[in-house]
């Protein structure tokens, strides 16, 4: 019974973590093989991907550790 609990979470964890997965731009531009540059203040700059948490796709903007941004262009 331990054995089915346990496969039970396992499969329940994994689906969780396949859901809340970062789109692959994101991946990309965190592996180095896309870069990220955005619009802000003081003109554009490129974002540091270590910066970079994600993508709001709800209010289309890039969220990052520091704040966000809405226009960006990726290369």
């Amino acid at each position: 019974m331990r054995t089915i609990i346990g496969i039970g979470l396992l499969a329940i964890i994994g689906l969780s973590l396949g859901a809340f997965s970062e789109p692959q731009i994101v991946t990309d531009i965190k592996n180095g093989d896309k870069q990220l540059e955005c619009l802000f203040n003081d003109g554009w700059r490129v974002v540091s991907p270590d910066k970079i948490v994600g993508i709001d796709e709800v209010n289309d903007r890039w969220l990052f550790t520091n704040g966000s941004a809405k226009t960006c262009e990726i290369y």
